[in-house]
């Protein structure tokens, strides 16, 4: 991984920056790679909300609409006003009834 760091001059402490590369990443379709950024982000700054909320909306993508709703709900908790957060949410239970 130290090579990919420093192809991508992401600094290895900021989880701003893992949470960047992870919309990056989902926006070329690793959803893999932005699900891992998301979870490296999150070990580094445990209440960074918005990490959560873009994991969750990965992982629901990916079908796992119970591991979506748990992140989102975790972005909730570290921040009531992530409107997409909520957003995420209903769209992941709206999800859960059709399954």
């Amino acid at each position: 991984m130290p090579t990919t760091l420093a192809r991508s001059n992401l600094d290895p402490k900021d989880a701003v920056a893992y949470n960047d590369r992870g919309v990056a990443k989902h926006a070329k379709g690793d959803l893999d790679g932005a699900i891992a950024d998301c979870t490296r982000a999150i070990e580094l700054n445990p209440k960074y909300a918005n990490a959560y909320n873009n994991r969750g909306s990965f992982k629901g993508i990916k079908g796992d609409v119970v591991g979506a709703i748990a992140d989102v709900n975790r972005a909730i908790e570290l921040d009531p006003k992530l409107a997409a957060a909520y957003y995420n949410r209903a769209l992941h239970k709206a999800g859960q009834r059709r399954h």
